[in-house]
């Protein structure tokens, strides 16, 4: 039986949630959470997302083999999301985090630092909580989003350094930083798509319909 979409996700990832949050953006059946490579290869679409620290997500990774699972997929052009700290691990590492990563995606992770807003208000490091988000131009992973739409982040790091061309949309916390690009068939989000409410919903809604 084809498998629509998989899901795989770590311990402090609700499944409820995603669960959810894709039925309102239009899938038919329960995702399959799994963490069998073969599963996550075979499926039409895939969702990674881990909320581990960066270490910890690498070696989640390393236990389940998710570099060969993303290398295939993207060899196969199939459609998948990374979400999180699967964003951060899927980059290539090194220089000052020294850390090997799954290098299939560009950009240099980067530490917020503490400084002040445009309007002289404390910019929080972590990055917790609702941001609106700047529409770069038209996408299909980014149709039906408005200009200024909200999204949920939590995060430490943000990823920097990402081609205009591979950004979808961008975001402001202290400075203005990639809250969504891509490459090939992989899409990596920055924020939490499955709270994220009507954003997070949409934006689901057009990773499911979405053809690389």
């Amino acid at each position: 039986m084809a498998i629509r979409l998989a899901l795989f996700v770590d311990e402090f990832t609700s499944y409820k949630h995603w669960h959810n949050a894709l039925l309102q953006g239009g899938l038919i059946e329960p995702p399959l959470v799994s963490n069998k490579p073969d599963e996550l290869i075979a499926a039409e679409r895939l969702i990674i997302s881990s909320q581990r620290p960066l270490s910890a997500t690498l070696s989640l990774f390393s236990q389940y083999q998710i570099s060969t699972v993303v290398e295939q997929r993207i060899a196969a052009n199939k459609p998948t999301l990374l979400v999180g700290a699967a964003v951060h691990a899927a980059l290539a590492g090194g220089g000052q985090f020294d850390w090997l990563g799954l290098g299939v995606l560009p950009g240099v992770l980067t530490r917020f630092q503490a400084q002040h807003n445009d309007v002289g208000e404390r910019v929080k490091a972590p990055h917790l909580g609702w941001n609106a988000l700047v529409s770069l131009p038209p996408h299909p992973l980014w149709a039906g989003i408005s200009e200024g739409a909200f999204a949920y982040f939590a995060h430490q790091y943000y990823v920097d350094q990402i081609p205009p061309a591979a950004q979808l949309a961008r975001v402001h916390h202290g400075i203005y930083f990639p809250a969504v690009f891509y490459q090939h068939s992989l899409c990596a989000v920055q924020f939490r798509p499955e709270i994220s409410a009507r954003t997070g919903v949409q934006f689901l809604e057009n990773f499911l319909r979405w053809r690389p």
